[in-house]
């Protein structure tokens, strides 16, 4: 697990994936603590293996379940797709986070994942959560705030 990986800083994407430049410059996420890691957790969950070119295996791969049943062994095979995404390369560890999948509709999933603050030397047992919609008639992954 990487020592610190809120603490990160990265360049600055917008939310369709490219980089940001202001003032002619590339932006990056020095003056916003936090965004690196959680471009980088929207990244592996919201890709797959392949879309990156230098990291072939990092994504999740949800559109693997396109067309599956919206049941409960459907959702905890996407826990474990997102899982082996944020722990490959050793990102994070197993116990720095939590992923649940809430059926919301027929088709669609909410994902929380919550992650331990320890990864930040903040309030000891509190909580940092991210939320994707996945439709598995292929729509999404949404990463929802």
């Amino acid at each position: 697990m990487l020592s610190n990986p809120i603490g990160n800083v990265d360049v600055k994407w917008s939310k369709i994936g490219d980089f940001m430049i202001k003032n002619g410059t590339l932006e990056d996420t020095e003056n916003n603590p936090g965004l690196s890691f959680q471009q980088e957790v929207t990244a592996r969950i919201m890709s797959s293996k392949s879309d990156w070119t230098l990291v072939q295996d990092m994504g999740a791969n949800l559109e693997d379940f396109e067309g599956e049943i919206n049941n409960s062994s459907t959702g905890k095979r996407i826990a474990a797709a997102i899982t082996k995404s944020l722990v490959f390369d050793e990102f994070l560890g197993p116990s720095d986070f939590m992923v649940e999948v809430i059926p919301v509709s027929e088709s669609s999933v909410l994902i929380k994942v919550k992650f331990s603050t320890l990864l930040t030397n903040q309030v000891l047992d509190s909580k940092i959560i991210m939320n994707f919609v996945y439709d598995l008639n292929g729509k999404g992954p949404f990463f929802v705030r």
